[in-house]
């Protein structure tokens, strides 16, 4: 005779609900360990000074307005439209193997 087996309801997982945790506001991961607001850090040290065009209120807006999207899934959405793919302009043209460059490069 075989068993009923449960219906598996993935609405229930823990991983699925952690999804509709209101975002960039303290709440516990799956681990239930408390995670923090989301919030600006310091500035970048990049050699392209990115945080000296954007200011310190801009970003303030943009963080705002990403956390009141709340889907996680939305979110991702509007920062895959953000990106762009650029073709390579140069491509290396030595191979490694296991000891290091080849000998075609000496």
């Amino acid at each position: 005779m075989n068993r009923k087996r449960k219906s598996p309801n993935p609405a229930k997982r823990k991983r699925n609900e952690n999804r509709k945790l209101p975002k960039g506001q303290v709440h516990r991961n799956w681990k239930e360990q408390q995670v923090g607001p989301r919030a600006n850090g310091a500035d970048c040290k990049c050699k392209y000074e990115c945080f000296k065009y954007i200011y310190e209120g801009k970003r303030k807006t943009i963080l705002k307005r990403f956390n009141s999207i709340g889907d996680k899934h939305e979110q991702d959405v509007y920062l895959d439209g953000l990106i762009t793919a650029n073709p390579v302009q140069r491509r290396s043209t030595y191979t490694w193997d296991s000891a290091g460059p080849s000998e075609a490069i000496k």
